[in-house]
């Protein structure tokens, strides 16, 4: 996934170089183990969602953490604190570690409640993807026809999440990748469609929440994963902050 998907990027090319103060602090958000999650309890208290570190310490932290140098977040926080030396002042002064939470895949269900003729629309959205589902009813002899008029348009939906025809009457919707929200709205004549999130989104937008909450002066992120709906999610939720 190209950067220009997630941000803007403008390049300035000038005699000076930016000083690590410019950027500010980093905050990296961390998929723990089981044991790595009880390290953490131990060294940062049970519930504490940040952890901070320093050039100096770092290792030290990792390691009570419970991390090695097999970890994909180690070698993250490695490549953090590699940038330039401590001589020329351009090495990272610190890093706050996040730990991200178990990812939740939210689940929506949408009940056809009408059989009158008409447009019934279901429209999904998600951070960079919107898409139409229109069924035109004509003679439908029950909530059922309509329910699977609707359901064949969604056998294979270009955005990431899966449809399933449930009952007589619903369909839900889940998530492709666990953690990352998405939006329903549905359409129709006499208020023939409902939509219920059953099963919430619980993922890295929520970890950003809680991790800020705990520490606002971070400036720019860094997660462990380099999933493609993820990264979006959380481009999406970082552009609300200033």
């Amino acid at each position: 996934m190209s950067i220009n998907t997630i941000a803007n990027v403008v390049v300035n090319i000038g005699s000076q170089p930016l000083g690590t103060a410019g950027f500010g602090t980093a905050i990296a958000f961390l998929t723990l183990t089981p044991a790595q999650e009880t390290a953490w309890d131990t060294v940062a208290g049970v519930g504490i969602k940040v952890v901070e570190t320093t050039s100096d310490d770092y290792i030290q932290v990792l390691t009570s953490l419970g991390f090695s140098s097999s970890d994909a977040a180690y070698a993250l926080i490695l490549d953090h604190y590699s940038q330039g030396s401590a001589e020329n002042g351009r090495t990272p002064a610190r890093l706050l570690l996040a730990r991200r939470d178990a990812a939740v895949a939210q689940v929506n269900t949408i009940t056809v409640t009408e059989f009158v003729d008409g447009d019934y629309v279901v429209t999904v959205t998600t951070a960079l993807q919107t898409e139409v589902f229109s069924y035109t009813s004509a003679g439908a002899a029950s909530v059922t026809d309509v329910r699977d008029g609707l359901f064949a348009l969604m056998g294979a939906p270009t955005i990431p999440v899966t449809f399933a025809s449930v009952s007589t009457d619903q369909i839900t919707v889940t998530a492709d990748t666990a953690g990352v929200p998405f939006i329903v709205v549905v359409q129709a004549p006499n208020d023939g469609l409902t939509n219920a999130v059953t099963t919430p989104s619980t993922g890295i937008v929520d970890d950003l929440l809680a991790a800020d909450a705990e520490r606002s002066d971070w400036y720019h992120v860094l997660k462990d994963d380099r999933t493609d709906a993820i990264s979006l999610a959380l481009a999406e939720a970082v552009e609300g902050y200033t």
